[in-house]
């Protein structure tokens, strides 16, 4: 019982820490942004953080919506 309240209670700070990159075509991302960079955006899908970075060109962005 006390770890289901403690997973509770925790949630929201694991909803509430992500990015969102916003593409020109209408798509949006949400993501963990681990490196910007003048040509590209390195980030981690947020159902899989272990896994390898996935790149987007700055040119294919609209908007960043940081988590903080």
């Amino acid at each position: 019982m006390k770890k289901l309240l403690l997973i509770f209670l925790l949630s929201p700070m694991f909803i509430f820490s992500q990015d969102v990159i916003m593409l020109k075509n209408g798509d949006e991302l949400t993501v963990k942004i681990t490196d910007v960079s003048d040509n590209a955006i390195k980030y981690k899908k947020l159902d899989f953080l272990e896994g390898g970075d996935f790149n987007v060109k700055t040119s294919e962005i609209f908007l960043i919506k940081f988590s903080n």
